[in-house]
């Protein structure tokens, strides 16, 4: 009778477990979309920067997606965690794309308005195969592409570089 009432007991414990969570659904995923929504509801900073923080993401990082969150005037401290989230395996995606940054690439966030902070941030985060040559120079410099940002690309390890 005991052991009866001790597996029913335990049945029920685990149908209530599998009913709560079924409820709760799936884990959330935040996605550059979920941002933007939140930036665009003004959903305070600090608290974005903590469900950034503590939430599995699949963020678009890439030059594009940098350009698309600048666009949605999402906050600059918000797209920089967002760059270190996504790098980190526990809370980005399994498997991220192997993405090259270059000069082109660069220009692009230049003159697509992407604040510098973030463009730095990108650098340091992302492997690059920048062109800092004379010629080089030259081109980032007729881009008009700020010379801190150079500097950044040039400490990145220049022509050859593929450090991440």
């Amino acid at each position: 009778m005991k052991a009866a009432r001790a597996m029913v007991a335990v049945v029920l414990a685990v149908s209530v477990a599998a009913v709560a969570h079924a409820q709760r659904g799936p884990a959330e995923v935040l996605t550059n979309d979920s941002i933007i929504s939140m930036t665009t509801a003004n959903v305070n900073k600090d608290l974005m920067l903590a469900k950034i923080n503590t939430t599995k993401n699949t963020f678009d990082v890439s030059v594009d997606g940098l350009v698309s969150l600048t666009t949605g005037k999402v906050n600059v401290d918000v797209i920089k965690s967002m760059i270190s989230a996504a790098g980190n395996p526990k809370l980005g995606p399994a498997a991220p794309k192997t993405e090259v940054l270059d000069n082109q690439s660069i220009i692009k966030m230049v003159v697509s308005k992407v604040q510098q902070p973030v463009i730095i941030a990108k650098i340091v985060a992302t492997k690059a195969n920048f062109d800092v040559t004379s010629a080089g120079l030259v081109s980032l410099t007729q881009a008009k592409v700020p010379n801190n940002i150079v500097q950044a690309m040039i400490a990145k390890g220049g022509s050859t570089s593929s450090r991440p």
